[in-house]
């Protein structure tokens, strides 16, 4: 017996599964050529590369709205549910998470989605809206970073799997402080001026005699 390694490599074409066949021959005389082959079946996992892609898209007083959505670049459809992994940094709370064809849950400061559906290639998911509490302090940079996971073989693991949004929290949401008040007593000093000042004009006027 003599035994034969062979190394092959797997391409993407080969999913969902590859028959190698092997065939022995020889000028000697076989009493028995029935099983001079031999075959052999593999599964091969699908190869997907996902790239997400997050934005946002609405910001208002203490609030901010994400949009996530996930591109399926190739080689094969995807055939387990994607997962997205967005973990809010601090100065951020989660509101709600949603979208059609995504299944959401909420713990703590961490938003973790499941999108069952296949999503072929050069195609993409629906979708995903998230909403956040912003409680960081007024002109705080805050990036809200989010991850995504096919279940499955990527042949670029460095490749667009995580994307961040920046968000700013604007000064306007700045709560009145102190500031506030030396400003308000400023105005009212300037207008008890401007009034102090049209009294002594109306009594500098000359008196009309009848």
């Amino acid at each position: 017996t003599r035994t034969i390694t062979l190394t092959t490599a797997v391409e993407p074409t080969a999913f969902p599964s590859v028959t190698n066949t092997a065939t022995v021959g020889s000028p000697a005389e076989d009493r028995d050529p029935t099983n001079n082959v031999d075959t052999d079946t593999a599964d091969v996992a699908a190869l997907s590369r996902l790239v997400i892609d997050k934005d946002l898209t609405d910001q208002a007083a203490g609030t901010g709205t994400f949009r996530i959505i996930v591109t399926n670049t190739g080689p094969n459809d995807t055939t387990a549910p994607i997962v997205v992994t967005d973990t809010l940094p601090e100065g951020m709370s989660p509101v709600s998470a949603s979208g059609p064809g995504w299944a959401c849950g909420i713990v703590a400061a961490t938003i973790t989605c499941q999108y069952p559906e296949t999503v072929v290639v050069d195609d993409s998911t629906s979708p995903l809206v998230v909403r956040v509490r912003v409680t960081a302090a007024p002109g705080t940079a805050l990036v809200n970073t989010a991850v995504v996971d096919g279940g499955q073989p990527n042949p670029c693991p460095s490749c667009g799997g995580t994307d961040g949004a920046a968000l700013v929290v604007p000064l306007e949401n700045l709560a009145r402080t102190g500031s506030d008040l030396v400003r308000l007593a400023l105005v009212a000093l300037a207008l008890m001026g401007v009034g102090l000042v049209l009294v002594r004009v109306g009594r500098a006027s000359p008196t009309r005699r009848s």
